[in-house]
């Protein structure tokens, strides 16, 4: 995810913080330096306030010694910062497939015997990945309890894992590319859930924690992104990314100071700006 910026090489940063020591750590990160190559300048030492009200960070300045080579904290690569666990093997497939694993006798139709919606979709869960050959999966779901793990938005989050080593690498094949066939997984189910129950109801499901793990680096890019704008006041764009990817953005967004962000484009060239709040 390239920024449209182009600013030159920094040896200097200002960095504030909840505390001293984590406006430091901040800075040090964005320089790329440890401590010993710095040298510090605390700004203001910040201050807690009463019951949450007037509280202030704290703000230091953070200089690379002489003869030390700082990261530069402009011209960051912000490509989408997601760890590759699974490869995806599905380019030469061809059809029918015979999948090791996949049972003789395959469900004809969709269980009418469920307890609520959650349940219904788990078992439906079941069905699909038996007959794509993933029977030896474990299938977990639990009720979401924050508004990042979608809370008032999603019934239920069900996160696919496998049972043996060997079957980690082939899950791959259920992320698909940019996690494509994990939203079509998550349609189809909500599909059919909502068919049967007659409601619209909408579910999240992942595999082997891969999405989780994609938004805890989405919202410490944008941690990053903030610190940064606060420092050159230049707003920063990022590449399109589905709807629930800028949903996290968002949400990282609105917990960091003077900063805010919106989402611009239309269809698949949606993305988001986050720029310098301005003050009344």
């Amino acid at each position: 995810m390239h920024l449209k910026k182009g600013k030159k090489t920094m040896n200097l940063v200002e960095v504030n913080g909840k505390t001293v020591e984590e406006a430091i750590a901040r800075a040090l990160k964005k320089l790329g330096l440890p401590k010993k190559d710095v040298e510090v300048e605390i700004v203001s030492s910040g201050k807690a306030g009463f019951l949450g009200l007037g509280s202030e960070d704290a703000v230091v300045r953070v200089t690379a010694k002489k003869g030390t080579n700082p990261r530069n904290p402009n011209k960051k690569n912000y490509t989408q910062p997601v760890k590759k666990s699974y490869s995806n093997t599905n380019s030469n497939i061809k059809l029918p497939l015979n999948v090791p694993g996949r049972p003789k006798n395959l469900p004809t139709q969709i269980t009418s015997e469920y307890v609520d919606k959650t349940d219904l979709a788990g078992k439906t869960i079941r069905d699909i990945l038996n007959y794509l050959g993933f029977a030896d999966t474990a299938i977990k779901a639990k009720n979401p309890k924050t508004e990042e793990e979608g809370l008032g938005r999603i019934e239920a989050s069900f996160n696919i894992t496998p049972k043996s080593r060997d079957l980690k690498k082939d899950l791959g094949i259920l992320i698909g590319k940019s996690g494509f066939t994990i939203r079509s997984l998550q349609t189809i189910v909500g599909s059919i859930v909502s068919q049967q129950t007659k409601e619209n109801t909408f579910f999240n499901i992942d595999i082997d924690s891969y999405k989780s793990r994609k938004n805890e680096a989405l919202s410490e890019m944008a941690m990053n992104i903030a610190d940064e704008i606060r420092i050159t006041k230049d707003p920063v764009t990022l590449e399109p990314m589905p709807a629930s990817e800028r949903r996290i953005i968002h949400l990282a967004i609105e917990k960091e100071d003077l900063v805010a962000s919106r989402s611009i484009g239309k269809g698949i060239e949606r993305k988001v700006e986050i720029y310098l709040e301005k003050k009344d």
